[in-house]
Formats: C-alpha cells, structure tokens, sequence
C-alpha cells in the first residue's frame, strides 16, 4: 500500500478546513494513529498551516507576558493581515510568564519577537 504523504494530507486538511469541514481533524488523527505516524503530528500541523496560506488563511500562535485585549488582538490581526496578504487570520494566544513584556508571533514560516527580553539582550549586545 503507498503511503500518502505529509503534504498531501495538509492539502486534503487546509482544503477540508477552509470549506468548513472541522471533523478532518478527527479524522487526520485517527489516520496517524492508524498508520502509526503520531510523531508527523507537529509537522503536520505546520504543513497544514502553510497550506492554508494558499487559502489566504494564516494562522499565528502569539505569547505575551499577559493576555492580549481586543484593541491589541485586533491591531496584531490587521498587522498579520496586512503582511501576508491574508483575508482571515486565526490567532492563538498563549500567557508566557517568561516574557517581561512585548509580545512573540510565530506562523508557520516566520517568527516576530518584540519581548523586551529580545529588546534588553539586543541593548547588551551593542555596549556602546
């Protein structure tokens, strides 16, 4: 039996997705279990969501040092909109007590850090 690939499967899922049908997650996971492939599953998801860029849907995972208020979610949507050309945006926002302050946007092909973290470290680096 051929095995289907990676892709092809994000493909099947982004389309499946973006016509509504939200019961492809159910069924890819019965799948990677079937055809033990559970470890594909963080690539897969990451494929899926570089498909759905084809689609004109991004999905963005945000971490901020505390939760992010509609203005800033809505500001950080018509930013992400905006730079991939994006007619929807599907954001996840994650509390990281890590973070001092800023926030951390990654989709799946590119990463934005504005923590302060990264702002102090890039302060040290420079020592004038």
């Amino acid at each position: 039996m051929t095995q289907i690939s990676r892709r092809q499967l994000a493909s099947y899922a982004a389309e499946s997705l973006v016509a509504g049908r939200i019961e492809v997650i159910d069924q890819l996971a019965a799948y990677l279990v079937s055809e033990r492939r559970v470890k594909e599953a963080d690539s897969l998801v990451r494929d899926i969501e570089k498909a759905l860029l084809s689609y004109n849907t991004l999905v963005a995972h945000v971490s901020s040092a505390r939760g992010l208020d509609p203005a800033q979610r809505s500001e950080i949507e018509t930013l992400l909109k905006e730079r991939y050309n994006a007619k929807q945006v599907a954001i996840d926002v994650q509390t990281d007590e890590d973070l001092l302050g800023g926030v951390v946007i990654r989709t799946a092909s590119d990463e934005f850090d504005s923590s302060l973290r990264r702002n102090i470290n890039r302060l040290k680096a420079i020592k004038v």
